[in-house]
Formats: C-alpha cells, sequence, structure tokens
C-alpha cells in the first residue's frame, strides 16, 4: 500500500470519526433548541407561528438523522444541468456498464443513484433546468437538493454546450448556502478535444482556448455569487467512459464503444480524457483535509438552515406587526364611530375569560399605547344632532301649544290634570315619525363610515381586511384562517337596522311629566284664594305657569333626545360589539406572538452561536492543488488539459468508407427535399393572396379612419425592406459560427472576424446581406444580460422568417421568450409558423459521424422528436420538417476566422448537415406577381394610386 492510498485512507477514516462526534454535539445543542421552542405554546396561537415551531425542530432532527446515517463514509454529490454529463461521471469514477448514461435523452435521470468509490460514496442526482420530460421539473430538482444536503464535497457539473445564468441561481440557494466545499467539473462535449491522435498539432490551441473560455466564464460566475478559488477540471466525460466502463458495455452507442477502444486503446482513452486529473484532485482533498470538508458540510448545513429558519421568521413577526397594526387601525376606526367603550359596554362586550381580562386594556398594554378616540363617537354627535334637527318642528310646537292651553285655563278658570297638559301639549305621532327618521338617517350615516373605514384598509391583505369585509356585510366575505377563532364575527349592516318597535314619546313624556309643575301651578290659581287675587298677580301667575311649561318642554325633548341616542348606541354595540372584540381578540394575538418570536429568535440565534466555527475549506483544496502543480498557472495548465498541446502523439487521419457515404448521401437528398418544402412553406405563409386581401382591407379601413395611417405606413414600409431571416437561440448555442458557415459556403466575404467565444460574445444585432434577403444575428438569450435579451427581440419582431438554433440538449432553463415568440404577445406577432427549428452542434450528440453513422442519424431522429414533443408540452405545434439537425462549425475547428474558405469545412461536409439549410435559403425568392405589389397609397406617399384606390380614380 503506498503512502498516498494509506494517507487517504486514513482521511477518510478521521472524516467518518470526526463526523459522528460532531453529530453528538449537534444534537446536544438541538435538544435545546427543541426545549425552548415548545415553551410558549397555547391555545389560540397563530397558526403560521405554530406551523414553524413544530415544523422547524422537525425537519432539522430529519436532517440529522438522514446525516447519521451517512456519516459511515465519505459523501459526493453531483450536482448540475441536465445533460451536462453527472450519470457518465458516476460511471467512469464506479466503473459501471454504462446502464445509467443517457442515450441523449433529456431528465433521463429521475431518481438519485449511489456507489461505491475508495471509501466514499457517489451520488448522481436527476439534472436541473430540464423540461420535465417524464416527472416535474420541481420533483426532480427536489430529489437533487436532498442528495446535496447530505454530501461533504459537491461536483459542479457543467457541459461546453453553456452555462446559463439559472443554474447560478440554483447553485447559490442550494450548494452555496449550504457552505458545501465545492469542484466544478467541465464535461467537453467535443469529441476532438484532448483527442490528439485525431486532431492536427495546429488545431489543438484554438479548441484549448475554447475550454479555457468556459471554465473563466464557470468561475466568474461562481464568484458572482460568493464562491471564490473554485478549481475548475475539464474532462472529456465519454471518452473516459469508454476507457473505464466494464464489460459486456451497455451503455448507448456500444458499437462506437468498441470502435473506440480498438483503435485507442483503454490506457490512451483514459490519459486524454483528463478524467485522471480530476479523480487526483478529489483524492488529494481527502487526503489534504476530509475531516476539515465533512465539519464544514456538517456546520455550515446547520447554520444555513438557521439562517433560513431567522429569515422565515422576521419575515412573520413583519407579517403579524402589519396584521395588528390594521387590526388596530379597524378598532381604532370603530371607537371613533361608536365612541371609546365605556365601562358597562367593556364589561358586556369587550371581556375576555380565556385572558382573563378586559381586552382594550389587554390590547393597549400589548401596543404600548391607549386608543385616542373620544368617549362620544361620531354615531352619538350625529344621533343627537339629528335628533335636535328632527324634533326642532314638535319642540316649537309644544311650546306653543302649552302657551295655548295655559291661556285657555285662565280663560275659563278651569284647572286641568297631567294627561290633559299632556295631549294639549305634545303631538307624539309626529314625535315617533321623527324618532323614525332619525333611526333612518343614523342607518344611512352608520353605512357610510363603516364603507368608508373598510376602504381605507382595502389594501390591507390578510385577516383584518376579511375582518374588516365583514363588518361592513360584505355577502361576498367570509372569516378564515387566524381571525375566525372558531366563530363568525359576520354581522353585516342590515344588523344595524334594527327595528324601532318601541314608542320613545310615550316612555320619555310618561318619566319627564312627573316633575312638572305646571299643573300644580294652575290648580293652586284656580282655588278658593283664586277671587281674592288681582288683575296683576293673574299675570304674574300665568307668566310662571307659561315659563314653566316650556321649562317643561325643554327637558322632555332633551331627555327625548338623549334616549335616541342612548338607544343607538346601545343598538350599534348590540351589533358591533361582537365584532370589535374579535378585532381585539385577533389583534392581542399577533402583539402575543410577535413578542413570542422575538423570544424565539434570540433561541434560533443562540443555536447558531453554539454550532462551532468551520474550517477553512478553501486551504484544504489550495493544498491539494499544490499537489498537482507549484503554481497557479500550471495547475490550470494541467486540470485544463493544456497537456495535449505538446503531446508528441501522431495525427491519424479518419478514412470514410463507401457505406458510409452512401448513407449520408441518401440522407442529404431527403433532408434537403424536406427542409425545402418546410421552408418555403413557412416564407409563404401567409399567401401572397391572404397578405393582398389584408392589405385591401386595411387600406379600406383607413379611409374611414386616419387614425390607421402609421400602421398602413407600417405595413408599406416592411413590405418594402428586403427580407429579414433572423437566428435567435441561447448563448452559445452556435448561431454566429452557423452564421459564418452560411457567408463562407455562399461565397460572402466578411468584413471582420466573426467574434465567436464560449461567453456571450454577440452583443448586438448584426445584418449579413445576401442575394434576396438579410440575414440577422442575434445575442444570446439565458446570458444573465436583459439587454440581450431585449435586443434579439427587437431583432425578430420584423422577421419574415425565424431560425431557431438550440444546443443538442433542446429545451433548457428560461424559455419563457421562446414561448413569446411562438404564441405572440399583446406586443409582437406570433412567429409559429415562421419558425424553423436547428438542433445545431451535432457533433456532441455523443457518437462518432463517421465511425457510428447509423447511431448517429437513429440519434438525430430521436432529438427531432424529442424536441417536438418539448415544444407541443409548450402548446406549440411544430411540424417534424421544420427540425432539422446539423453542425455549422463541426468540433470547432474553423471558428470565426475571416480568411476561412468552404474547403475547410469539406472534411465534414458529408454529415454536418449543412448544405440542406443554405440550399433551402437560397431557393427562397420573392414569388409575388406584379399585381400584388402595388405603389403605398397617397396616405403614405401623398399621391393616390388609382389602381389600390377604386374610388378615388371613380370620383
Amino acid at each position: 500500500m503506498t503512502t498516498e492510498v494509506r494517507s487517504f485512507e486514513e482521511a477518510v477514516r478521521s472524516a467518518v470519526e470526526q463526523g459522528r462526534a460532531e453529530l453528538v454535539h449537534l444534537d446536544d445543542i438541538t435538544d435545546g433548541l427543541v426545549a425552548a421552542f415548545t415553551q410558549g405554546q397555547g391555545p389560540g396561537s397563530i397558526a403560521r407561528l405554530e406551523d414553524f415551531v413544530q415544523g422547524f425542530p422537525a425537519e432539522l432532527r430529519r436532517h440529522l438523522d438522514r446525516e447519521r446515517e451517512s456519516l459511515g463514509t465519505f459523501n459526493i454529490a453531483f450536482f448540475g444541468r441536465t445533460g451536462a454529463g453527472k450519470s457518465t461521471l458516476l460511471s467512469v469514477f464506479g466503473r459501471l456498464d454504462g446502464a445509467y448514461v443517457s442515450p441523449g435523452d433529456n431528465d433521463f435521470t429521475t431518481e438519485v443513484r449511489q456507489v461505491g468509490w475508495r471509501d466514499c460514496r457517489l451520488f448522481d442526482t436527476p439534472g436541473i433546468n430540464g423540461w420535465g420530460a417524464s416527472e416535474s421539473r420541481d420533483v426532480l430538482e427536489a430529489r437533487a437538493r436532498a442528495a446535496v444536503e447530505i454530501a461533504d464535497i459537491v461536483l459542479l457539473c457543467f457541459d461546453s454546450q453553456s452555462q446559463q445564468a439559472m443554474e447560478f441561481k440554483k447553485i447559490a440557494a442550494w450548494v452555496l448556502d449550504r457552505g458545501k466545499p465545492v469542484v466544478a467539473v467541465l464535461n467537453s462535449r467535443n469529441r476532438r478535444w484532448h483527442h490528439p491522435a485525431v486532431v492536427r498539432e495546429s488545431g489543438r490551441r484554438h479548441l484549448s482556448e475554447t475550454v479555457r473560455q468556459h471554465a473563466d466564464n464557470i468561475r466568474t460566475q461562481l464568484a458572482q455569487i460568493g464562491m471564490f478559488d473554485i478549481p475548475v477540471v475539464a474532462i472529456q466525460g465519454q471518452r473516459a467512459l469508454y476507457a473505464r466502463a466494464a464489460t459486456p458495455f451497455r451503455g448507448p452507442f456500444p458499437e462506437d464503444f468498441q470502435n473506440e477502444r480498438e483503435s485507442f486503446g483503454t490506457d490512451y482513452l483514459d490519459r486524454w480524457s483528463n478524467f485522471p486529473k480530476l479523480e487526483r484532485l478529489i483524492t488529494a482533498s481527502i487526503a489534504e483535509g476530509g475531516a476539515d470538508l465533512r465539519l464544514t458540510a456538517l456546520r455550515e448545513d446547520i447554520r444555513s438552515r438557521c439562517r433560513r429558519g431567522i429569515g422565515e421568521l422576521e419575515n412573520l413577526a413583519a407579517e403579524l406587526e402589519r396584521e395588528a397594526e390594521s387590526l388596530e387601525r379597524r378598532v381604532e376606526s370603530l371607537f371613533a364611530v361608536l365612541g371609546y367603550p365605556e365601562d358597562a359596554e367593556r364589561a358586556q362586550w369587550l371581556h375576555d375569560a380565556a385572558l382573563s381580562g378586559d381586552l382594550v386594556d389587554l390590547s393597549e398594554q400589548a401596543r404600548g399605547g391607549p386608543y385616542t378616540s373620544p368617549p362620544k363617537g361620531s354615531l352619538d354627535r350625529f344621533v343627537r344632532h339629528l335628533a335636535a334637527s328632527h324634533l326642532a318642528g314638535c319642540h316649537r310646537q309644544a311650546k306653543v301649544n302649552v302657551d295655548d292651553a295655559i291661556q285657555r285655563a285662565f280663560a275659563e278658570r278651569k284647572a286641568f290634570g297631567e294627561p290633559e297638559f299632556r295631549a294639549a301639549t305634545y303631538d307624539e305621532g309626529a314625535m315617533a315619525t321623527a324618532a323614525q327618521a332619525v333611526w333612518a338617517d343614523r342607518q344611512v350615516f352608520l353605512q357610510r363610515e363603516l364603507e368608508i373605514a373598510v376602504d381605507d384598509e382595502s389594501a390591507v391583505s390578510g385577516p383584518a381586511a376579511v375582518h374588516a369585509a365583514t363588518i361592513a356585510g360584505d355577502k361576498g366575505g367570509s372569516v378564515a384562517g387566524d381571525a375566525a377563532q372558531g366563530t363568525s364575527i359576520a354581522v353585516g349592516l342590515g344588523a344595524l337596522a334594527l327595528p324601532l318597535i318601541w314608542n320613545p314619546a310615550g316612555w320619555v313624556l310618561a318619566t319627564t311629566l312627573a316633575g312638572i309643575g305646571i299643573v300644580t301651578q294652575v290648580g293652586k290659581y284656580f282655588g278658593k284664594k283664586a277671587s281674592e287675587q288681582g288683575a296683576e298677580q293673574t299675570r304674574k301667575a300665568k307668566a310662571d305657569a307659561i315659563a314653566e311649561g316650556h321649562r317643561a318642554v325643554d327637558r322632555t325633548f332633551v331627555a327625548y333626545e338623549d334616549a335616541l341616542v342612548q338607544d343607538s348606541r346601545r343598538a350599534a354595540w348590540t351589533s358591533l360589539g361582537p365584532a370589535v372584540g374579535e378585532s381585539l381578540s385577533a389583534a392581542i394575538e399577533r402583539r402575543m406572538a410577535r413578542a413570542r418570536i422575538t423570544r424565539l429568535l434570540d433561541s434560533l440565534r443562540t443555536y447558531a452561536d453554539a454550532v462551532r466555527p468551520a474550517p477553512a475549506v478553501t486551504d484544504v483544496l489550495r493544498r491539494a492543488q499544490r499537489r498537482i502543480g507549484e503554481t497557479p498557472a500550471e495547475v490550470t495548465r494541467v486540470l485544463l488539459g493544456e497537456d495535449w498541446l505538446e503531446s508528441g502523439v501522431d495525427y491519424q487521419p479518419v478514412r470514410i468508407g463507401e457505406a458510409v457515404r452512401e448513407a449520408y448521401a441518401s440522407r442529404q437528398e431527403a433532408d434537403r427535399a424536406r427542409l425545402a418544402h418546410a421552408v418555403t412553406a413557412a416564407w409563404r405563409s401567409p399567401t401572397p393572396a391572404q397578405i393582398y386581401s389584408w392589405r385591401h382591407d386595411l387600406e379600406d379601413a383607413a379611409r374611414r379612419d386616419r387614425a390607421l395611417a402609421d400602421v398602413v405606413g407600417t405595413f408599406w414600409r416592411v413590405r418594402g425592406a428586403r427580407p429579414v431571416f433572423a437566428v435567435l437561440g441561447d448563448y452559445n448555442s452556435g448561431k454566429s459560427s452557423l452564421v459564418h458557415r452560411i457567408m463562407v459556403d455562399g461565397g460572402l466575404r466578411p468584413d471582420t472576424a466573426f467574434d465567436i467565444r464560449a461567453l456571450p460574445a454577440t452583443t448586438v444585432a448584426s445584418r449579413y446581406r445576401f442575394p434576396g434577403f438579410d440575414l440577422v444575428d442575434t445575442p444570446g438569450l439565458q446570458s444573465g444580460h436583459d439587454e440581450h435579451d431585449a435586443t434579439a427581440l427587437e431583432a425578430i419582431t420584423e422577421a419574415a422568417l425565424v431560425l431557431v438554433v438550440v444546443h443538442v440538449n433542446l429545451l433548457v432553463g428560461n424559455t419563457s421568450m421562446l414561448e413569446e415568440l411562438l404564441h405572440g404577445t399583446e406586443m409582437t406577432a406570433a412567429k409559429g409558423g415562421r419558425t424553423v427549428f436547428l438542433i445545431n452542434r451535432c457533433d456532441e450528440l455523443g457518437v462518432d459521424p463517421l465511425t457510428a453513422p447509423d447511431d448517429f442519424l437513429n440519434l438525430q431522429n430521436r432529438n427531432r422528436e424529442e424536441l417536438r414533443a418539448a415544444l407541443a408540452a409548450r402548446c406549440a405545434d411544430v411540424e417534424l420538417d421544420r427540425i432539422h439537425c446539423l453542425s455549422g462549425d463541426p468540433f470547432g475547428l474553423v471558428g470565426g476566422a475571416a480568411t476561412a474558405q468552404p474547403v475547410d469545412f469539406d472534411e465534414h461536409r458529408l454529415w454536418d448537415g449543412v448544405a440542406a439549410l443554405t440550399s433551402a435559403l437560397s431557393g427562397l425568392s420573392d414569388e409575388r406577381p406584379p399585381s400584388t405589389r402595388p405603389s403605398p397609397p397617397s396616405s403614405v406617399t401623398g399621391t393616390r394610386c388609382t389602381r389600390c384606390w377604386p374610388k378615388a380614380r371613380r370620383s
């Protein structure tokens, strides 16, 4: 056993032992957190808070249990986009038979698979950003995330198709956030890269430069999300699989596998796959600090969970604060209408037995301040004003009646009793009518006040808004969630319109007349001494009687108004008291929950602080890289496989058999006819006759509505311009390489070299003139630059034909812009019928087109079918004839050189599929007859065309 092997095995044992000891410590401090979380639980708690209080510790326990199950080995998880080569990597590490490797299908891996490797466990995971061919993206990504959670090292898997912005967002959320140690793996899908036997020495540097650009982009994107100094290792995954796979081989393309082994041997394939460099880096990292890597993974994962828990609690606290404030504003608005509650009202409506206290007092204590509404609310004041207004006539008439009654009594020298005085003075029917009017106006006022209060809170979401709606009598509203407390508080304004079933005039008069002295005054005057009084005394007695009568009337009407106000208030509290109580209870509940969250946050922060500091894993990875090279530049050169630039391996040209030529010749003719038909059909849709008819209708409408003149002008501007064929697709899908190839094969020479890189290189829409049309190259999508997407969208707006270029991975990541192109939006026309899909870079399908032509063509057919299915899943029905496979620059050997000639592509022209596209495009011509191409009308040019505007000619 070598020293290096012994060091590796000892490092794994140390990682296992220290991991178990660390888990004991984490269990102990988790017990303390669970105990802290169980304090303060009780009836009436906020359900959202209880869900967190119960769910967070339970999930923490489940995670520690999962960690416990996996601590027996050192764990390495593969994480990355679908189709990046994770399953291939697993099969290489484990020396498997290739059965897990996808034959080219997206989302091929749907479950987490694990294999053993040198006392470690390797986890293959479902890919992210797929289109959900067999199961939903969310389900597959959740399984991948679960494997990452228990990993000691995560291998971030990328390929040379492109690295999408969405990939790095998920890396940040699922890998960085958990503090996982990381190594990046770049799987070059180019079968010629790092293959000195099939690439001349003069062509190797260009291919290596492309790989270096990919690696630089990965490092840059990782640094932007906070992951620095991440080593990137480039491999050729398929070559590594062919070198190490067990036999019999059960992976895809067994003929290609056998041919590669026979042609080059397993030692050559292994050496020039660059996989040994990745394996060496992983073993060196574990040997240098396997225990540190494990402890970092364990501790940072727990700390990450604490950070997320703290964030959830803080968000919930802010949410509860907003809800409490909304409910308290609701209470304040109700108090402003009803008046600050009196002791009797609080005792009857606002006492809570469960809380053993007065809800107003409890709420004011919880919110830290009193409610400021006056004792007399706007309803009391309004009803008193209404009563005085509606009873004013009755009041005045009662005094007139008093005067008349006393005058008659003195004139007739006749005394009368209280019943006679009441009957003579008060019109009880009129007073009752006035009271009913007060009640009706009161109802309108109350409804308006409560509706205004609800409108003021309309922007508030959650229980407070529902609560307010029920108070206002919203028939569509309901009380739900935490605000309901198991009972309904919906009262509705209909309940406020209590019928006036009592006779206020009757009982008010009965109580007030008892204190009237006018009857006594009149009775005394008409006694036996009355004859002894003189005229002066008579006048004085009469005046005293009238004054006393007026005072009696005033007291009666004041008492009457008081009675109306008191009964109005009583009726309002009867209707709204339960709602006020529910609002106060809900506000108190939220304030209490908010205070509890403060304690929970303290406990959670204490728990996070109890997790020991994590070792610096970057130091471990730096030490491991020093085993590979003495300087950073040397390490990078080794990890990126640049040793092949001067390998000394002789170039072996590929010989093409006659059977291969015949197979591709037959396919070329079929592709040419199929694509020419599809492109021509798209070009002629709509037909010239349909265009003429639409234009005629538009111009006819413009004669009636001059506002349409601009639309007509746009039509003629587009109609008169050269047709535009726009090339659209993700960055690094090979759009610019394809445009460059079309130009070269067409005998056109670009002014400057095309800027073709692994990074987002095309930043503006570039127009290239061809006979009969202009070809427009657009910035790539999914580059993380929103301005690139906007430029691309603008460029395709008026395109007559759109060529959508996709990777062999097909639709991955965000496809919203493609869907808008196909279906149209409010601002752009749908171009589904004028779109042709090109599956580019088919040299990266995974099989050699010259040694296994049947497999290569079958794989193309499968990709076309899969792309059609993926589009159908997005409600886009695309005929198979409008999907074509090609390789604009096979193996990236030519690039964007301005000096490129057609002969530079001849080596692969037999199978690259470009000829079918160039033939179809060159066959397009403007076939509309002259009669369908009139001059613009006078609304655009200022002159009239009598052929287009026949009415003008007849006039």
